[in-house]
Formats: C-alpha cells, structure tokens, sequence
C-alpha cells in the first residue's frame, strides 16, 4: 500500500511540473498572440488612413526615380 502511495505521490509530483510547463508556454503564447492582434489593429489604421489620403486626393503616387 505505501509502495503504491508513494508512485501516486510521484506521478503526482511529474504532473505538477508539466502543468507548470505547460502554464508557462500558454501564457507565452498569450502575450505573442497579444502582440500580434496589436500589430495588426496599427496596420489596419494606417490602412485606413492611406486609403483616406488617397480618396482626398492628400496621396499623388508618384512614379519611381529611374522612369
């Protein structure tokens, strides 16, 4: 019986530590996903505020230097 106790113990102890692992790369990927979803919104907006220039007539393209 304390045989079997003490591999629950361990296995317990094992299961403990891949939560925690596995906490730790849950909320890394939290933060880059995070970091990401805010890049996104800020190309979004200046998108938006391209497309705006240009309907203003703000925005001329211009033709490249070797033309």
């Amino acid at each position: 019986m304390e045989d079997r106790i003490e591999k629950l113990e361990t296995k317990l102890s094992y299961m403990e530590l891949t939560i925690a692992e596995l906490n730790e790369i849950v909320t890394r990927q939290q933060q880059t996903i995070d970091y990401q979803a805010k890049k996104i919104d800020a190309l979004g907006e200046k998108l938006r505020n391209l497309k705006e220039e240009m309907a203003d007539g703000k925005l001329v393209e211009k033709s490249p230097p070797h033309y």
